[in-house]
């Protein structure tokens, strides 16, 4: 038997959105915001929410990396990112900071079920989660990390707790 790589006509994906929003604050680098848009597009996320100096799906290299993402995956931008985020919580969300705090839970261990419709806030590049959207949160996840480094890049930490979102609701 031979194996061979099929065609993206071939593919047939199960096009769902889980009740999950991301919201991208202070992203500094285009080339991640292009692929948290592709990994969000691609991994079942409703919408995402640009805030602050994130560059938004105007920007060249954003939608170089996007691979046309940006134009299946409902976005929107506000200056603000604290008034978006305690409206999201008004509107029934729970806010989850993708962030090593003091009391941050594993992400394998947080059963995301258990919620109606949730708000990822991953951290900026450098400083992580800004600490006025820490304050609104009510959860903190983070991911076992087993080397010396004690994080990651953005969208791999994205794409890691994607995938296990859509592993528990699917």
């Amino acid at each position: 038997m031979s194996t061979r790589q099929l065609e993206h006509q071939e593919i047939k994906n199960q096009q769902h959105n889980f009740p999950l929003v991301l919201v991208c604050h202070n992203i500094s680098s285009p080339e991640n915001m292009g692929m948290l848009f592709r990994i969000s597009e691609a991994m079942g996320v409703e919408h995402l929410y640009l805030c602050g100096d994130t560059p938004t799906p105007e920007h060249r290299r954003v939608q170089k990396t996007s691979r046309s993402t940006q134009k299946y995956i409902k976005h929107s931008y506000t200056n603000d990112a604290s008034v978006l985020v305690q409206n999201l919580k008004n509107e029934g969300y729970t806010l989850i900071a993708l962030e090593v705090t003091n009391n941050s839970q594993v992400l394998s261990k947080v059963d995301f079920r258990s919620f109606e419709k949730f708000a990822l806030i991953p951290g900026n590049e450098q400083h992580g989660v800004a600490p006025e959207l820490l304050n609104l949160v009510d959860l903190s996840i983070e991911i076992p990390m087993y080397g010396k480094n004690t994080s990651i890049n953005v969208v791999n930490a994205v794409s890691i707790t994607l995938y296990e979102i859509a592993k528990q609701l699917s």
